[in-house]
């Protein structure tokens, strides 16, 4: 690829690249994401080694498969980049660790008796590639297991695939609880009005009443998320208040239906 066609292909993206495919990138991130998390780690590493081979090749003279020349390298990186936030999701941008992989494993077989400049570096890169490539896929598989769903939902909760996962936690009944109460109080109100229905079906009322108030009191001037919460909150309190009450009005009666328990049990 000639440097003028890699620059005319980046500047074709930036000025024509339609703004209503922005949701489509969110979309195949978030799906790049729930497979090799943390995403945006593997696209760091990626770039930065890609261009790392990139300066070696260009500064030794040596040719490696798939590895341009540093002034190349970058208008790749920067196509990639526009390409994955506009259209295809920054996943795209990992595919710059396929040439860095190749790289290795030929480096690798190469003989050792080639003491030449050249293989040094060589040998320096594809180490240093081994050791990075390593670490990250350790970090992200101690991040997939680390990560809840109610992370990823919180993380991709106005995406297709965060809201798919959103749908199916909801649904999972009584065991999902902890990851619904999560998302109640700290979700857009949007995803937290579509929990406040389950938790009112399997949540208990001393625990999740109160996690309905908080998840309440940020949907508060939201028209549609209020009044889904509110109803959750009416159904799981046992408590009738009037339409539009006040967070302070419900956690004020559910405190008096907590005394009035208490006493009546003693």
């Amino acid at each position: 690829m000639r440097i003028t066609t890699t620059v005319k292909l980046v500047t074709g993206i930036l000025i024509f690249g339609p703004r209503s495919v922005e949701g489509c990138s969110a979309c195949m991130t978030a799906m790049a994401d729930y497979l090799l998390p943390p995403i945006f780690a593997w696209v760091v590493v990626s770039i930065a080694l890609f261009v790392a081979a990139s300066l070696v090749s260009t500064w030794t003279g040596a040719r490696y498969p798939g590895i341009p020349s540093i002034g190349r390298a970058l208008l790749i990186v920067a196509a990639l980049l526009v390409a994955g936030a506009a259209f295809l999701g920054l996943g795209l941008v990992v595919l710059l660790v396929v040439p860095v992989i190749i790289l290795t494993l030929r480096v690798v077989r190469q003989p050792r008796n080639d003491q030449t400049q050249c293989n040094r570096w060589s040998l320096w890169l594809a180490r240093g590639n081994t050791a990075a490539l390593i670490l990250l896929v350790v970090f992200s598989l101690f991040s997939r297991i680390e990560r809840t769903t109610a992370d990823y939902v919180l993380q991709w909760q106005l995406t297709g695939p965060g809201s798919a996962m959103l749908g199916r936690l909801c649904s999972r009944g009584p065991e999902a609880l902890s990851d619904l109460r999560v998302i109640a109080v700290n979700a857009h109100p949007t995803s937290a009005a579509r929990v406040a229905p389950a938790i009112a079906r399997f949540g208990m009322p001393v625990r999740d009443v109160p996690v309905l108030i908080e998840s309440y009191a940020h949907a508060v001037g939201d028209s549609y998320a209020e009044p889904i919460i509110e109803k959750a909150l009416r159904e799981l309190s046992g408590i009738d208040l009037p339409q539009g009450s006040t967070p302070q009005e419900w956690s004020k009666h559910w405190k008096a239906a907590r005394n009035s328990d208490r006493q009546g049990g003693t």
